[in-house]
C-alpha cells in the first residue's frame, strides 16, 4: 500500500465503504490530530448490479450537507464480493490448467486439494505435459514438446464454445527457478490456440499471476483463483469508479482493501483479484478494532456475521497499533491452500441470509447458499417463502429484535415448521449447530488452550443472529455484546 495515502495535514477526510452479499455500507471519516472520528454512516441492501448499491449508499451518505465531499482524498472499498463467489461458486469464470511437469506430480493432479463443488465450477480441463524444472540441481526436468500443446489446443477446440475455459493457466514444478520455461510454455500455447482461432482464451505463466514461490500445488490454486476471479473484479472496479463519478468524488483516489489489510488501486485488483480474497472480512474486522477502542486485551477475536458469510479474524497489539494477525501458516481461501499473503481470518457460508436445508435428519443444515440482498423479499419472516438463518433466530429467541418482520413470533415458528415439514426441537437443532461451526471457528484461530487476556466480539449486521450466551458456553469465555458499526 502507499503510505502516502493520506496527507500529513492536520485534518483529512475519506470515505468506507463495504459491499457484502445482503448490506452496503458506507461512512464518512474524519482524521485530525491523529484522533478518527465517524462523521457519518449509512446502510443499504446491496444490489445485483453493486454499482446501484454503492451509488445508494453515497447518495444517502452524502445527503448531509455538513459533510464536505469535496475535501475528500480517498475512497476506500472493502467487498465480500469474491470470497461470496468463490464459497457459493457463483460468477466465476472457467479455467483449464498446462502444468509442465512428466513424468512427475502424476499423482497430484491439478487443484487436487480444492473442494468438489469449487473445482467442478471452475476447472475446464488440465493437462500434464513434459517440462519443470529440478530443485537441485537447476535443470530441467524434462523438454517441452511441441506436439503437446498442439493436443491441448485441439482438446479445447473440441469443447463445446461456452464450456471452454476463459483461461488458461500454465504452471510448472519448481518454475521460480527459471521462469522463461513457463514463459516459453505460454508462448507455444498461445500459438497453439491462436491457429485455431480461439484469440479470446488467454494463457497467464503462474509465476506472472500471482509470484514467484517454490510451491507447485499452492502456487497453481492461486493462479486459478486468479483467473477465476477476473470477471467479479472487472465488475467492482467497474462498479466503484462509476458510483464516484455519479457522487461527484471523481476527484478522489479509489482503493480496494487486500487480504492482508493493506489497498490497491483499481488497477492492482484487475491484475491480481486474488490479493483481495479476503478484502471484506479484513475491511470489517479492523474497522471493529479502531471503534471498539480496547486497550487491555492482547487478542480481541472478531466475529463477523454478514448475510451470507462468518468470518473470523484475531486483532493484536494495542491502541493504534492494533491490526489483523497475519497468518503463518499456508493461507486458505474458501477451502483452497494457496501461497497468497494474507490476514489469519477463516471464513464459512453461514450469515442472515443462508437457506435452511430440508432432508434426512442427519441431512439438514444451513446450506451455503443465501439469499443475500433479497432476504426483504425471500425470507419468510418478511412473508416470503424460504427458511433462512435469519428466520430461524427471530422464531427460537426472544432477544433478537423482530420488529421490522411482519411475520414474528408464534406465526414464524408454525411457518417455518409448515415449510421445512421439521419439528421445534429439529428447528433448535439446527440452530444450535450452527453457532457451533461459528464457535469451531474461533477455536481453529486460538493458538493457545489458556482464555488468558482473550476477547470475543461480535460484529455485522447480523451479529445479533448468533446466541451470545450458547457461543461463550461453548468457548467456555465470555462472548462481548454485538458492536454495532458500520463496516466500512
Amino acid at each position: 500500500s502507499d503510505p502516502n495515502l493520506l496527507t500529513m495535514a492536520s485534518e483529512t477526510f475519506s470515505i468506507g465503504i463495504d459491499v457484502g452479499g445482503t448490506n452496503t455500507d458506507a461512512v464518512f471519516l474524519q482524521t485530525k490530530d491523529g484522533g478518527m472520528n465517524v462523521r457519518g454512516s449509512v446502510k443499504t441492501a446491496t444490489s445485483q448490479d453493486v454499482v446501484t448499491g454503492i451509488r445508494n449508499a453515497l447518495s444517502q451518505l452524502l445527503a448531509d450537507d455538513q459533510l464536505p465531499k469535496e475535501k475528500v482524498q480517498c475512497v476506500f472499498l472493502g467487498t465480500t464480493k469474491f470470497l461470496n463467489a468463490l464459497l457459493e461458486c457463483k460468477s466465476l469464470l472457467k479455467v483449464g490448467v498446462v502444468r509442465l511437469c512428466l513424468p512427475t506430480t502424476v499423482n497430484h493432479p491439478p487443484l487436487i486439494e480444492w473442494p468438489e463443488q469449487l473445482k467442478n465450477t471452475v476447472l475446464r480441463g488440465s493437462w500434464l505435459v513434459h517440462g519443470g524444472l529440478e530443485f537441485f540441481p537447476e535443470s530441467e526436468i524434462s523438454k517441452l514438446i511441441d506436439s503437446e500443446f498442439a493436443d491441448v489446443a485441439k482438446e479445447v477446440e473440441a469443447m463445446a464454445v461456452g464450456e471452454r475455459p476463459s483461461e488458461i493457466v500454465v504452471s510448472g514444478v519448481h518454475a521460480p527457478l527459471k521462469v522463461d520455461q513457463e514463459k516459453r510454455a505460454c508462448d507455444m500455447l498461445r500459438r497453439e490456440l491462436d491457429a485455431r482461432g480461439m484469440q479470446n482464451i488467454l494463457v497467464t505463466s503462474s509465476c506472472a499471476a500471482v509470484g514467484r514461490r517454490i510451491g507447485i500445488l499452492k502456487r497453481e490454486s492461486a493462479a486459478v483463483l486468479n483467473a477465476c476471479l477476473r470477471r467479479s473484479a472487472a465488475i467492482t472496479v467497474k462498479a466503484l469508479n462509476s458510483a464516484l463519478a455519479d457522487a461527484g468524488l471523481a476527484h478522489a483516489r479509489a482503493f480496494l482493501t487486500t487480504s492482508d489489510g493493506t489497498v490497491v488501486d483499481g488497477a492492482g485488483v484487475l491484475k491480481r483479484p486474488v490479493q483481495c480474497i479476503a478484502s471484506g472480512p479484513v475491511n470489517s474486522i479492523r474497522g471493529a478494532g479502531v471503534l471498539l477502542n480496547d486497550q487491555t486485551s492482547t487478542s480481541i477475536f472478531v466475529l463477523d456475521v454478514g448475510g451470507t458469510t462468518t468470518d473470523v479474524g484475531v486483532l493484536i497489539g494495542a491502541g493504534t497499533q492494533r491490526h489483523v494477525k497475519e497468518s503463518n501458516s499456508d493461507s486458505r481461501v474458501a477451502g483452497v491452500r494457496t501461497n497468497n499473503r494474507v490476514a489469519d481470518v477463516v471464513s464459512i457460508a453461514l450469515g442472515g441470509g443462508s437457506i435452511f436445508k430440508t432432508g434426512p435428519v442427519h441431512l439438514q443444515h444451513f446450506a451455503t447458499a443465501s439469499v443475500g440482498y433479497r432476504i426483504r423479499e425471500e425470507a419468510i419472516c418478511c412473508g416470503g417463502a424460504t427458511a433462512t438463518f435469519t428466520d430461524f433466530a427471530l422464531a427460537l429467541r426472544d432477544d433478537v429484535d423482530d420488529s421490522w418482520a411482519t411475520v414474528r413470533g408464534e406465526e414464524l415458528r408454525t411457518a417455518i415448521q409448515a415449510l421445512t415439514g421439521c419439528s421445534l426441537e429439529q428447528l433448535r437443532a439446527a440452530y444450535r449447530t450452527a453457532n457451533q461451526r461459528v464457535a469451531d471457528l474461533v477455536s481453529k484461530l486460538k493458538t493457545s488452550a489458556s482464555n488468558d487476556g482473550v476477547r470475543v466480539i461480535l460484529a455485522g449486521g447480523g451479529g445479533a443472529l448468533l446466541d451470545r450466551d450458547m457461543i461463550a458456553e461453548m468457548l467456555g469465555m465470555d462472548v462481548a455484546d454485538v458492536v454495532t458499526i458500520a463496516d466500512g
